[in-house]
């Protein structure tokens, strides 16, 4: 009887021009892989019970990206809908450490669209409660829970001990704070945002892209939140999934450019717009970095989205 590793190398040897194959060590705990020559596949010979086995199969990955993902430690500042599936992907996609900062206490309200809570979490803090499930989803992952505000006194410390940040919060102050802190330290962050049915989505990588505040260069200024005006369930995943996708990107070093994504979920459209940095913007040209100054501290910040 032919085994299902014996077929599939028949098949590939019928079906591809030039076969060649190598043997090659995985990051994970895989120890055999197969690549074909026309493109980087790389298939593991495991069964189909090993957690990693899907995303090791991508023509994207190869066994060095693979590494640079199992080392990463990502920080997500805000577990609410769009935090809570982005700290999701990556528990799941083996990620080294996640830290997870959020101050909110986890309601009826939340259930609708927060994918890490259920009824019997409600009261307890959303950062805790995030850590209890993730933890059952992937025990490879370190996870580090801070139920404490996001702010000028702690930014700098919870950046710099990152590899990427990914924005789960729902406040433009928030947003410049991790933007400065950001930028400052050399760390790469993704904002992500959702209300009602639009969603944005944008990479910041410093000195490669252009920052949050050649984006927005104003003061920030109250905005309607998704308890005024209600968010679309299926929105907070449409976002989630791009910052997530940006966000492996920048981990394993493959081009992503500084371009907004405005999301649409009621009309399923997604527009791609260039943004280039200022030439005078105040954080990652002028190095002006006032939201990191003492007025951005203890300032009481929630995370809804």
């Amino acid at each position: 009887m032919l085994t299902g590793s014996f077929i599939f190398l028949r098949i590939a040897a019928f079906t591809t021009c030039y076969f060649q194959y190598s043997i090659k060590a995985c990051p994970y705990k895989c120890q055999v892989a197969i690549y074909l020559s026309n493109g980087p596949i790389l298939k593991a010979m495991l069964q189909d019970d090993y957690k990693y086995a899907r995303q090791i199969a991508l023509r994207v990955f190869n066994a060095d990206d693979l590494k640079k993902i199992r080392n990463s430690v990502v920080s997500v500042i805000g577990v609410g809908g769009v935090g809570s599936l982005i700290a999701d992907l990556f528990v799941r996609s083996g990620i080294k450490k996640l830290i997870i900062v959020d101050r909110d206490y986890v309601t009826s309200s939340n259930l609708y669209r927060q994918v890490l809570y259920d009824e019997n979490d409600i009261g307890d803090s959303k950062a805790e409660a995030a850590k209890r499930r993730l933890s059952k989803v992937n025990s490879d992952v370190e996870i580090e829970a801070r139920n404490e505000t996001f702010d000028a006194g702690n930014a700098e410390r919870i950046v710099s001990s990152s590899d990427l940040i990914m924005d789960g919060t729902d406040n433009l102050t928030s947003r410049l704070i991790l933007n400065d802190a950001a930028v400052k330290n050399m760390k790469p962050w993704i904002m992500a945002s959702a209300i009602e049915t639009y969603g944005q989505v944008k990479a910041i990588i410093p000195e490669k892209t252009s920052c949050y505040r050649c984006y927005f260069s104003g003061e920030p200024f109250a905005q309607p939140t998704c308890a005024e005006v209600g968010v679309l369930s299926s929105l907070v995943t449409m976002v989630a999934s791009i910052a997530w996708t940006l966000g492996i990107k920048v981990l394993t070093g493959k081009e992503v450019d500084g371009s907004l994504f405005n999301i649409d979920a009621w009309t399923q459209e997604i527009d791609r717009i260039a943004i280039d940095r200022m030439d005078d913007c105040e954080c990652c040209v002028l190095k002006h970095f006032e939201y990191l100054s003492d007025r951005y501290k203890n300032i009481g910040l929630e995370f809804l989205p």
